[in-house]
C-alpha cells in the first residue's frame, strides 16, 4: 500500500501503479487518528485473503506501508506520527513503515527546489512525473514482491479471474460494474 500526503499526488501515483494491484491512500498532511483508525481497520481487512485457487482464507506476511510526503519539520514529526499510531492500533508487528519520498538524499539526486513560498522544506509536488527518473521515484514499487507473488498467482490468471467475478456481479445486478481504484479509504 502506498499513503500520500496530498491529495494533488494521490492520483499520479495511482496511475504510475495501476495494474500491480497496490492500493493508494491519502491523508492530506495529517495523520490525524480518526484517519489513521479508519486506515488500519482497513489495513487489518488487507491481513487476509482468499486464494484464487483454492478458495481457502490465508494470512498475508508483512503488509508494507510506503509514505511519499513532504521533506519538512512537520511531515519529517509525521512520520513517527505514523508509526506510534499503528503501534497503538496493534498493527506495528503486520504493518512495515517506510518512507520512499521525500527523503533527504533525492533532495540533491533530483535537484529539488527549495518550498517556493517559505524558503523551508522540499515539497512533494516538485517532482515532476513525466521526468523519468521522477517517474521511478514515484512508483516506489517493490518489483522482487510483486514478482514472487506472479510466479505464485499469474497476472493473465488474476485478471481472468477478477474479470469472471465483475462479469458475475454485473450479470446478477442489472447494472454493468466496472473496477474502480479508490484512492481514498
Amino acid at each position: 500500500m502506498k499513503m500520500v500526503e496530498k491529495h494533488s499526488v494521490a492520483g499520479t501515483v495511482a496511475a504510475l501503479i495501476r495494474g500491480n494491484y497496490v492500493k493508494v491512500a491519502f491523508n492530506r498532511g495529517d495523520a490525524g487518528w480518526g484517519y489513521m483508525e479508519k486506515l488500519c481497520r482497513e489495513l487489518e481487512n488487507e491481513r487476509y485473503y482468499i486464494d484464487l485457487f483454492t478458495g481457502n482464507k490465508e494470512v498475508r506476511g508483512v503488509i508494507h506501508l510506503n509514505y511519499l510526503g513532504d521533506d519538512d519539520k512537520y511531515c519529517r514529526h509525521m512520520d513517527d506520527l505514523v508509526k506510534e499510531q499503528l503501534e497503538f492500533f496493534g498493527l506495528s508487528d503486520i504493518v512495515e513503515f517506510k518512507r520512499v519520498a521525500v527523503v533527504p538524499s533525492q533532495i540533491q539526486e533530483y535537484g529539488l527546489p527549495v518550498h517556493f513560498e517559505t524558503g523551508k522544506g522540499y515539497e512533494i509536488d516538485a517532482l515532476n512525473e513525466f521526468n523519468p527518473k521522477y517517474r521511478k521515484l514515484l512508483s516506489c514499487f517493490d518489483w522482487d514482491i510483486h514478482n514472487q507473488l506472479l510466479k505464485q498467482n499469474p497476472a493473465g490468471v488474476i485478471d481472468g479471474l477478477v474479470g469472471q467475478k465483475v462479469k458475475f456481479l454485473s450479470e446478477h445486478s442489472g447494472k454493468p460494474k466496472r473496477p474502480r481504484i479508490d484512492t481514498r479509504f
